[in-house]
């Protein structure tokens, strides 16, 4: 299993190398159409993983037209090689979309979120993205059990655990104590342990927990004022 610091530990350096000094710490209001990318983002996701090709190259297309309007903003804010980076990045993912590999597909789309999360870290939401993802593979890792898909079970724990590795320091601010994101994190490695021994009820279990759990840490965001 992965020890969860890949997601974390790209994003640190690419916040690092494209970021102008300073940045890091300045939050402002994101330009108004940067959510729609994530959003169409995660519908690119589900097309591909359905095998729905023509879907996904739409979901491509809306999120470089998307892009571009929101491009300016961006401009405003980071050095060009960012921006160029995604472009670069979305290029890929449609490529291997028309090839119809859905294993090349996955890692360009992997690449481009982690990207996407890294441009959103700089902007100030009420509710960190992450933390959106991180519920959204919850529900696809539970549908994938209904399915008996293990290896997607276990697929989308890898997933999980390398954003929650990243996100955690956000959970802190909060107030959040270290042993309940330990025991997140745990539970984590539980059911993608399980998922590996093809055990239905203990990654159900597990399932059952992080959603809970999770859906307390969205609370914590959704209620502050």
């Amino acid at each position: 299993m992965k020890k969860f610091p890949g997601t974390a530990f790209i994003i640190l350096i690419v916040l690092q190398i494209f970021f102008p000094a300073g940045l890091l710490h300045a939050k402002q209001a994101p330009p108004e159409k940067l959510i729609k990318i994530f959003e169409h983002l995660s519908k690119l996701e589900e097309k591909f993983k359905s095998e729905e090709w023509d879907g996904a190259i739409k979901e491509t297309d809306t999120v470089s037209s998307t892009f571009k309007e929101v491009l300016p903003q961006l401009k405003k804010t980071f050095k060009v090689d960012i921006l160029t980076t995604f472009n670069q990045r979305l290029r890929n993912l449609r490529q291997t979309i028309q090839r119809k590999n859905v294993e090349a597909t996955q890692d360009n789309y992997i690449a481009l979120q982690e990207l996407l999360l890294t441009i959103m870290n700089n902007y100030e939401y009420k509710v960190p993205p992450v933390f959106v993802i991180i519920n959204k593979y919850l529900q696809e890792a539970e549908t994938a059990l209904k399915k008996k898909d293990f290896k997607r079970v276990v697929s989308e724990m890898d997933e999980i655990g390398d954003f929650f590795y990243g996100a955690n320091y956000l959970l802190k601010e909060k107030g959040v104590r270290h042993k309940d994101i330990e025991e997140f994190s745990a539970t984590i490695r539980a059911v993608w342990a399980a998922g590996r021994a093809k055990d239905a009820k203990t990654v159900q279990h597990g399932i059952t927990k992080l959603k809970k759990m999770s859906s307390g840490f969205l609370k914590l965001f959704e209620t502050a004022r």
